[in-house]
């Protein structure tokens, strides 16, 4: 059974390239490009006793608007993994690499903002697939801005963020519609996967909406060192006053709900939480849709 791997190997297996040219001579034509940048990476990661490279696929391009030339190919990376019992499992990493059609690189970096090109750069959401009614947790779904956020109950980093987005839009439902997808970064956050079945079990028995429900979730800060359904479930059912079981975890509606959300994250190649999207577009700073609305005074927020 295939499982997603996020983080892992991607800082990454590549054998220390930073930049390697493709050819001088006539330029090359996209498909070649593509042929090379797959054959490159492929010659670059390290295969070890515990795993092998299986494929490497480019599943989507986007060219830059700066630097100019330049595009982002977008990585699906597959790997058997042997585990400490024998057996092996597939799994498919993410990354992107960047080209000129002449040179390949690992990354861009801006040297005025010092920031990462590769943190910023992103594959675009599609309105029809992302926006959808099941998964709006806060605000007007008619409202003109969409925000989406993938996030991990278990990362410290959507504990601190995902309460205050969440009240923000609670605050603006005229103004926002937001739209929630859970992605376990299950390497960083082994007992993730089954917190984040338990909290689908959880919404089916709650009485308060759907909101309120996830701002408690995350402000209850879960940090469980331990992959046991049992122990996480009891965590849960201890801070929720609630007898979620293991059975109602794996019910085949959850299961599927839960699949279905790890893949819209990684259709997008996603690779961290919390990821935030405005508008069909990833905001690497999480603090544009502050801009878009005023206060009574017309000035604009600055806080959630």
């Amino acid at each position: 059974m295939k499982r997603f791997l996020k983080l892992i190997l991607i800082a990454f297996i590549f054998n220390g390239f930073l930049l390697s040219a493709f050819a001088k001579e006539k330029p090359l034509s996209e498909k070649e490009v593509k042929e090379r940048i797959v054959k490159a990476v492929k010659k670059a990661i390290r295969v070890g006793k515990n795993y092998s490279l299986k494929d490497v696929r480019i599943k989507a391009v986007k060219k830059l608007q700066k630097p100019k030339g330049w595009s982002a190919y977008f990585l699906n990376i597959v790997l058997e993994i042997k585990k400490p019992d024998g057996k092996s499992e597939v799994i498919e990493a993410v990354d992107t690499v960047f080209s000129d059609g002449e040179y390949l690189a690992k990354d861009l970096l801006n040297l005025r903002s010092g920031r990462s090109i590769k943190k910023e750069v992103a594959l675009d959401i599609d309105p029809k697939k992302y926006y959808r009614k099941d998964h709006l947790i806060a605000g007007n779904f008619n409202a003109k801005h969409k925000l989406v956020v993938f996030s991990d109950p278990e990362c410290p980093f959507c504990q601190d963020f995902v309460p205050g987005l969440i009240k923000f839009v609670k605050k603006h439902p005229k103004d926002f519609a937001l739209f929630y997808y859970h992605f376990p970064l299950d390497v960083i956050h082994p007992a993730s996967p089954t917190l984040i079945k338990v909290i689908m079990a959880a919404e089916k028995k709650i009485k308060k909406n759907r909101a309120d429900f996830y701002i408690e979730v995350y402000e209850k800060y879960f940090d469980i060192p331990t992959t046991k359904e049992e122990e996480i479930i009891k965590a849960f059912n201890k801070a929720f006053n609630m007898k979620i079981t293991k059975s109602e975890i794996h019910t085949k509606d959850i299961e599927k709900r839960f699949r279905e959300d790890v893949k819209m994250a990684t259709d997008l190649a996603l690779s961290g939480t919390p990821t935030l999207y405005l508008d069909g577009k990833k905001d690497p700073t999480r603090k544009k849709y502050l801009e878009l609305v005023k206060d009574k005074n017309g000035k604009k927020n600055d806080k959630k």
